[in-house]
């Protein structure tokens, strides 16, 4: 079990430094995670300063911390591509 030999620190700083390699090239970063491994394995707080991706495959997500896109779905359909396809909200920063 590969969660036995990292910590949620190593995590959240592998994290932190690959968001902030994007954001000095230009880019806005983000963590793409689903919500169990968002909040079991990494520090949350720490990361919510980038966009947060979560995948959380229900109707309404229980998720109350702040997150920027919202992946509801992997079944989704879309005229004109064949197969499923996951079906995401965007929340737009104000």
């Amino acid at each position: 079990d590969w969660s036995s030999d990292v910590c949620s620190s190593d995590l959240t700083n592998a994290s932190i430094t690959f968001c902030n390699m994007l954001n000095n090239a230009g880019y806005e970063a983000g963590v793409y995670t689903y919500r169990h491994f968002f909040q079991d394995y990494l520090n949350v707080s720490a990361l919510e300063r980038y966009s947060i991706w979560l995948a959380d495959y229900i109707k309404e997500t229980p998720y109350k911390g702040k997150y920027d896109f919202w992946q509801y779905t992997s079944s989704g359909s879309v005229p004109g591509i064949e197969g499923n396809v996951d079906l995401n909200w965007h929340f737009p920063k104000k």
